[in-house]
């Protein structure tokens, strides 16, 4: 959203072009939107440049929720980041591409996270 030079863009890209899914889900598009709408990224972006970018993500991505009855895993450092994990799981995900440390500490060998880079270089240049 920042850089249209930088991987996350480049990642984006591949994934307009229809290089691969993304799941995303309300919970995930809602942390998206609040985190866009921080002093930092408004004094890059405009209010409305933060909700047509968050309603392109939605639109674009399959929706993907826990079922309502699902028991969250704990299996991050992190409590606010195991939905990701779990949803990742739940819909069988080849991978979860986060810069957040806490998940890119998450040793499970059910789900492969990748920080942008390492999904960019490891999984996207070659299919490219």
């Amino acid at each position: 959203m920042i850089s249209a030079e930088g991987i996350p863009r480049r990642i984006l890209g591949a994934w307009q072009a229809g290089f691969f899914g993304m799941y995303v889900s309300y919970d995930l598009l809602h942390e998206l939107e609040s985190v866009l709408l921080r002093p930092y990224f408004l004094d890059r972006l405009t209010y409305s440049d933060v909700l047509a970018y968050v309603q392109w993500i939605g639109d674009g991505g399959d929706l993907a929720d826990l079922p309502e009855d699902a028991e969250v895993e704990r299996v991050s450092t992190d409590p606010d980041d195991d939905y990701l994990v779990n949803l990742a799981l739940v819909y069988d995900a080849d991978y979860l591409v986060s810069g957040d440390r806490h998940l890119l500490q998450i040793e499970d060998e059910r789900i492969r996270v990748l920080s942008p880079r390492a999904f960019w270089d490891g999984v996207l240049v070659p299919r490219l």
